[in-house]
């Protein structure tokens, strides 16, 4: 069996309302769960969003911050670098200045001026001079040049002819990392040399632990195809992952994202040393700063998913288990009415009991007058026997069988508690036959009641015991409230094409105003003890229930009129609401009780 056939509620396949002729169970439990639902939920989720509103605006103010401290970081740091260079590159060409190529050529005064500069500057690892033609004159401090030709290096050429050189000496794989500083001077010939030297890049490496220190993932220094000149063993796979040369821009200093080596989202960093080929790189991840925003938007989503779940669940459950009370609780009410329905009928049966005895009586009084006669003709004169007087006995007593058994049959009918049966009927016999239970009352007490119909009225579709109980009840109550010697007159006619209208219009006491507003309430009774307040109410239920209408128009002392309006077809599928239902529409009737 499918899920929703063993959580599905008993009202579900509750036949649905026509026209609100039954409630519609599925229907109020559809709107009272989304009502009650968003009642529930659209504060949370006021709060919630509002929550996630704010914190993501914090998020977003955060993670500005983060990049505007990567910005001074690389700002200050790029400028500090770019010093670092400067610098140096001023004390090489103040010894140009100063001294000329034959001076520079002397190793013992090239050794002594190199003594100074590490005296006076960090960074410098060695210092060699190079005539106009590539050859090393001279050369001071731990030295990576040795005797030979270098008329076709780079630094040699670029030097020479530019003026200046600044690049590296080899790649940066370990500590031991060296910059080349070339700058070239006018021999006697005006030829230029080169005045060479040889930094270390710890100066370079502590400015970008300090970056680090300050919250950077990695920090180095590469040349703009990317070659690293800072040893850093991470950001050498992280250099191979970005695709460096990509992200040079012309500006100065430019922050983008990118996906790390690890496959998380990176800020990088790229700043241009000034003065220099180099590039600053810095790696951060944003989300080790902002994790903990992060944390609590993730909390706050986790706990407004469960409450929503919880909430659905609650209500749901609470709603369900609702209607489901109200369901079972309407049922028995039905149930019970309908049983006071027929339980009305039998006290209208009780109190026709004596017209009934009397309709019976008058037939087998003459059935017995008539079967007497034939025994003692019989007995006492056979001869006597004429065939034409015998069969006109005969006939008077079947005549007399006939009338009792449609007395009783009527009677049982009425009696009966039969589902709804619709019938194509007229009205006018279904009046007669319910004034021949209430004729003998009528004319032991002189009232006389008067049926008229109008010659062109059509028959109707509807249920024949019903009508006779509406029409019992409404006549029955205009009895109680005449005096001896009153009149009621019935008259029915056609109003509308598809309607017929009955009216029953007594001469009685009348009914007061504050009376005529409660007249159709159930238990509502002007009768004191004598009344149950259920007659008029089960009319008013039955007569819609059927698809008609009844009201009534009275004043104190003036009579009444109750008029009853039918229509001429009742559907059978609001036959079948009705016969569920029928005590529902009685319990919700307005009017004034009976």
């Amino acid at each position: 069996m499918p899920l929703w056939g063993k959580i599905k509620p008993a009202f579900w396949e509750h036949p649905q309302d026509h026209d609100q002729k039954t409630l519609n169970y599925r229907r109020m439990w559809t709107v009272n769960f989304w009502v009650a639902l968003t009642i529930t939920l659209l504060p949370l989720l006021v709060l919630g969003l509002t929550s996630l509103y704010f914190i993501e605006e914090q998020y977003k103010l955060e993670r500005k911050e983060v990049n505007n401290r990567l910005h001074r970081l690389l700002s200050v740091t790029s400028l500090q670098m770019s010093g670092f260079f400067q610098e140096r590159e001023s004390a090489l060409a103040l010894i140009l200045q100063r001294n000329d190529q034959a001076a520079l050529a002397d190793a013992g005064h090239l050794e002594e001026i190199f003594k100074d500069l590490e005296k006076t500057f960090v960074g410098f690892v060695a210092l060699g001079l190079i005539d106009s033609r590539g050859r090393l004159l001279a050369s001071a401090g731990d030295n990576d040049l040795a005797g030979g030709d270098y008329s076709q290096s780079p630094w040699f050429r670029q030097a020479a002819a530019r003026g200046s050189y600044i690049g590296g000496a080899r790649p940066a794989q370990s500590l031991h990392s060296h910059l080349v500083m070339a700058l070239s001077g006018k021999d006697p010939g005006g030829k230029p040399f080169v005045l060479r030297a040889t930094l270390d890049t710890l100066r370079l490496s502590a400015l970008s632990k300090a970056m680090e220190a300050a919250g950077v993932a990695d920090a180095f220094v590469t040349d703009q195809k990317g070659r690293l000149q800072t040893p850093a063993t991470a950001a050498a796979r992280a250099v191979e992952h970005l695709d460096l040369p990509a992200l040079v821009t012309q500006r100065p200093l430019d922050i983008v994202e990118r996906q790390g080596p690890d496959g998380e989202s990176a800020l990088v960093g790229v700043a241009r040393i000034k003065g220099t080929p180099f590039l600053l790189v810095t790696l951060s991840q944003p989300r080790e700063s902002l994790q903990n925003w992060e944390a609590i938007r993730f909390y706050i989503i986790v706990f407004l998913a469960a409450s929503i779940l919880v909430l659905f669940a609650a209500v749901y459950r609470g709603t369900l288990t609702q209607v489901n009370r109200l369901y079972e609780a309407d049922l028995k009410r039905a149930a019970l009415l309908r049983e006071i329905v027929y339980t009305n009928k039998l006290a209208s049966i009780g109190r026709l009991a004596a017209g009934v005895a009397h309709e019976i009586n008058n037939p087998t009084a003459i059935i017995n007058e008539k079967a007497g006669l034939i025994k003692d003709l019989v007995v006492h004169d056979p001869g006597a026997l004429d065939p034409e007087r015998l069969s006109a006995m005969v006939d008077t007593i079947l005549s007399s069988v006939k009338r009792v058994s449609t007395i009783t049959h009527r009677l049982l009918g009425f009696a009966r508690h039969l589902p709804m049966q619709i019938q194509t009927l007229e009205l006018e016999p279904l009046v007669r036959d319910v004034l021949g239970f209430l004729g003998q009352e009528a004319q032991h007490r002189n009232i006389s009641i008067n049926l008229e119909a109008s010659g062109d009225l059509p028959a109707i579709d509807s249920d024949y015991s019903l009508l006779e109980q509406v029409f019992l009840n409404i006549i029955n109550n205009a009895l109680s409230v005449i005096s001896e010697g009153g009149r009621i007159d019935i008259l029915l006619d056609q109003t509308e094409p598809e309607m017929v209208r009955a009216r029953v219009i007594d001469d009685g006491t009348g009914i007061s105003r504050e009376n005529l507003e409660h007249i159709f309430e159930p238990f509502y009774t002007t009768k004191g003890e004598d009344g149950t307040g259920l007659g008029l109410s089960i009319t008013y239920g039955i007569v819609h229930k059927l698809g008609g209408t009844i009201s009534v128009d009275s004043e104190l002392g003036q009579g009444a009129t109750f008029t009853v309006i039918l229509p001429l077809s009742c559907e059978p599928d609001d036959a079948q609401a009705a016969e569920l239902d029928i005590g529902e529409a009685a319990m919700r009737a307005k009017g004034a009780g009976d």
